[in-house]
């Protein structure tokens, strides 16, 4: 288990009023679900990474803003909306914060990806959140959280469906 690595990535699409009109509304949809993991030559000594990746409407979801961090010991990874801990019998254990919408908690072995998706209103702005988790025991590639996840948690609301449920028109 020292030589595994937990890879954590986190992608954050937020937009105001602006962000949704048709053309923005397009070009936040065709953003990825995965994004490919920056070149970490030296990891001697590192036990997770951490990436975060955001896009916003000011620049028309043009530039994504991303920040890689190693992390040499567990008790460094900073909290975040998926909380991940030792599982006992090996591998590690992943619980979704309440607010995330997504409930339970999931099993994560060595090479296997999960995958937990959401969206949040904050206040005039929404905020649509991607959370890719993985443990690699071999080298990092890119094109790492590019599969299709083992475990895929979602608790997006799709509007359309809601209002043809509630009986109204689409």
């Amino acid at each position: 288990m020292a030589s595994t690595l937990l890879i954590f990535q986190r992608l954050a699409i937020e937009w105001g009023k602006e962000g949704r009109s048709a053309a923005l509304t397009a070009l936040r949809r065709d953003l990825p679900k995965a994004y490919p993991l920056p070149s970490l030559p030296n990891l001697g000594g590192v036990v997770a990474v951490a990436q975060n990746v955001e896009w916003s409407d000011a620049d028309a979801f043009a530039a994504a803003r991303e920040t890689v961090l190693p992390y040499g010991q567990w008790a460094d990874l900073p909290a975040s909306e998926i909380q991940v801990s030792p599982a006992d019998a090996g591998g590690w254990q992943l619980v979704p914060l309440p607010f995330t919408g997504l409930g339970g908690q999931w099993r994560l072995g060595a090479g296997q990806l999960a995958r937990f998706e959401w969206n949040e209103r904050l206040g005039e702005r929404c905020r649509h959140t991607v959370v890719n988790v993985t443990l690699c025991a071999g080298p990092l590639r890119s094109d790492l959280f590019m599969r299709l996840p083992d475990v895929y948690q979602s608790h997006c609301i799709d509007l359309n469906e809601r209002r043809y449920r509630a009986g109204r028109a689409v």
